[in-house]
C-alpha cells in the first residue's frame, strides 16, 4: 500500500515505506504528532486518516484483518467529498469515497481501525457503559479543536440576523428597571473581562470567590445542580503566586482547601494551560494567573437520568459559570469564561480518563489590569 503522510503544521510529506530510513523518519515525525494533526492519504484509494498522538508505522505497512464490530460510537457522514467516519472514543477521522471502502478498511486496516477506537473492544471499559452514542459524540467534537479550525472564525461572514419581533403587538407593560439592592448592582457590574493583571490574586481574594460561586463552607452549593447531585470538580492551574507554588489544584469544597496535583514539570504544566486560556482570550497577550476547570463525573448522572445526563451537565455547567461571574463582579476581579478546554492536556495533568471525568467548562482569573 502506498501511503502519504502529510503534517499540515509544516506542510512537509513523506512516503511511507519498509526501508529503515522511512521507518526512523517516522519516529522523528512521531515525537512532533503529540500535539497536532497529520492526516496519511491511500494513493489511488481517496482514503484519508487523520489523527492526532503517536500510531505505529506498522499499522500501515502491515495488512490486518478483524473481525470485530464496529464500536457503537462510530458515527458515519456524508460530505462533498463521499464519507467522513468519527467516533467519540478518540480525535481520529477517516475519508472514504463510497462505502464499499468500509470493507477494505477492515480487511487491510484493523489493527488501525482497533487502536483509533473504531472497533468495538471485547470488553468495554466500565467508564462507557453511563455514555450515550450521541452525547459522547458530541462531547469530543466540541472540545477536540486539534481537527481543524474552531472556534470565532467567522466562516459565514458577518451576517446580521433579522430581529424577531411582533409586528403588531396587542398590549405593551412597561417593566420597572430600578435597583433593588447589593445583587441587582453586582448583576449590572458583570461582564466578561480579558484586561488582567500581573498582580497575584490573595489567598482571601480567591477563598471569597471560590465560598460564592463553589461553595467551600458548608455542605450547601451557591448553584443549581441537575437532581441535587454535584457531579462537578473545579481545578486551578495557579502560575506566579507570592503565598502558592505555582501547579494544577484541586478545589476540595469539603475540606475548605486546595489539594496539589503531582505532576512532573508544574511550571511547565502551568504555562501550557495559560497557552489554553490566551487561545480563547485573544486579542489579549497577558496570559490569566489563574485558569479554572470545571469537569463533570458523567457516571453519576447518568445512574440516575436516561438520555439527558450529558444535556444535565452542561446546564449545570452554565449555573456555575454564572454563579463564578456574579462572584467575580463582586470582588472586581477579571473574569472571561473560556469558549474551549484541552481535553487531552487535563487527561495527561491528571492521569484521569475522559470517559470517567472530563472539562465542560473553563475560564480565566485574575485581578484587573490597568489598560
Amino acid at each position: 500500500m502506498n501511503w502519504i503522510l502529510h503534517d499540515p503544521a509544516t506542510r512537509k510529506k513523506m512516503r511511507l515505506g519498509t526501508n529503515p530510513s522511512s521507518r526512523l523518519a517516522w519516529k522523528v515525525w512521531e515525537e512532533s504528532w503529540k500535539a497536532r494533526a497529520v492526516t496519511a492519504s491511500l494513493k489511488g484509494k481517496g482514503i484519508e486518516i487523520r489523527w492526532v498522538g503517536a500510531v505505529s508505522s506498522e499499522f500501515f505497512l502491515k495488512k490486518s484483518k478483524s473481525t470485530e464490530p464496529w464500536s457503537r460510537f462510530v458515527e458515519i457522514r456524508p460530505n462533498a467529498r463521499g464519507f467522513s467516519i468519527r467516533t467519540g472514543l478518540s480525535n481520529a477521522q477517516i475519508q472514504i469515497r463510497n462505502l464499499n471502502d468500509l470493507v477494505f478498511l477492515r480487511s487491510n486496516l484493523g489493527g488501525l481501525l482497533d487502536a483509533l477506537g473504531f472497533l468495538k473492544k471485547p470488553k468495554e471499559d466500565q467508564e462507557l457503559r453511563y455514555w450515550e452514542e450521541a452525547d459522547l459524540g458530541f462531547h469530543r467534537q466540541s472540545l477536540e479543536f486539534e481537527r481543524g479550525p474552531w472556534g470565532g472564525t467567522y466562516r459565514m461572514g458577518r451576517p446580521k440576523p433579522k430581529a424577531s419581533r411582533n409586528p403588531r403587538p396587542e398590549m405593551r407593560i412597561l417593566l420597572g428597571s430600578k435597583k433593588t439592592g447589593s445583587l441587582s448592582s453586582v448583576i449590572q457590574k458583570r461582564a466578561s473581562n480579558r484586561n488582567f493583571s500581573h498582580k497575584a490574586v490573595s489567598i482571601q481574594k480567591l477563598s471569597r470567590f471560590l465560598n460564592q460561586c463553589f461553595g467551600i463552607q458548608g455542605k450547601k452549593r451557591p448553584f443549581a445542580s441537575g437532581g441535587g447531585i454535584y457531579e462537578q470538580q473545579l481545578y486551578l492551574a495557579i502560575a506566579d503566586h507570592p503565598s502558592i507554588p505555582p501547579g494544577f489544584y484541586r478545589v476540595n469544597s469539603g475540606q475548605s482547601c486546595l489539594e496539589k496535583w503531582k505532576t512532573e514539570n508544574d511550571s511547565k504544566l502551568v504555562l501550557a494551560w495559560q497557552q489554553v486560556a490566551l487561545q480563547n482570550l485573544a486579542p489579549s497577550k497577558v496570559a490569566p494567573p489563574i485558569v479554572g476547570i470545571l469537569t463533570s463525573r458523567h457516571a453519576l448522572l447518568a445512574i440516575k437520568y436516561e438520555r439527558i445526563a450529558y444535556r444535565l451537565s452542561l446546564l449545570n455547567a452554565g449555573c456555575f459559570l454564572q454563579a463564578a461571574a456574579l462572584s467575580a463582579a463582586d470582588l472586581r476581579l477579571a473574569f472571561c469564561p473560556l469558549g474551549s478546554v484541552n481535553p487531552s492536556l487535563f487527561e495527561k495533568t491528571t492521569k484521569i480518563k475522559m470517559m470517567e471525568e472530563s472539562p465542560v467548562a473553563a475560564f480565566a482569573l485574575g485581578e484587573v489590569g490597568s489598560n
